[in-house]
């Protein structure tokens, strides 16, 4: 990892004429590889889904309530992530889909990203009209995490306040 931005100096290096890859690029095949990272999956298996979707929150417990269904929001969504949950608008909802680019990758380089397109289901439909924002003008986020002419600092706090109430709250219910 530490490696890939000294790789990317050398081609730029490369593509400005200052040195010239059959020389002194050490990086490629026959060369020296950086190796992948290795992600290791956590997934849960069908029954452990189910125990989170047929759990019954207590009545009195709406944050536990809440992050269970933001949960499931992210599940059903294909595991969209906290942040792009929080970031989606209702110019997003198409008919009977979600299309919103990752915030992850939208300042990539690549000069058109492919947006991403996620069936709505019921259970996100019903989701988004429990905990989502009553006003549904395209421009305001869906859900009530982030809101209009913030500074991105207060975005990225916001964003990670809602991914640790999500994470925190999750922790009780497996422990249940």
């Amino acid at each position: 990892m530490y490696l890939r931005p000294l790789r990317s100096i050398f081609n730029e290096a490369i593509e400005e004429g200052i040195i010239k890859r059959e020389k002194c690029y050490p990086f490629g095949r026959r060369r020296y590889c950086i190796p992948a990272s290795k992600n290791t999956k956590k997934a849960l298996d069908l029954d452990d889904i189910k125990k989170i979707y047929y759990y019954k929150c207590e009545p009195e417990m709406e944050s536990e309530q809440r992050a269970r269904d933001y949960w499931l929001f992210s599940y059903f969504g294909n595991g969209m992530n906290a942040k792009d949950i929080a970031c989606l608008k209702n110019k997003n909802i198409n008919d009977s889909y979600v299309i919103f680019e990752r915030s992850k990758t939208e300042r990539a380089m690549r000069s058109e990203p492919k947006p991403i397109t996620v069936f709505l289901t019921d259970d996100m439909k019903a989701i988004i009209e429990k905990w989502g924002n009553k006003d549904k003008s395209p421009g305001n986020f869906i859900f009530p995490v982030l809101e209009a002419g913030i500074t991105p600092l207060r975005q990225y706090e916001l964003v990670q306040l809602f991914v640790s109430f999500i994470n925190d709250w999750m922790k009780r219910i497996l422990k249940k």
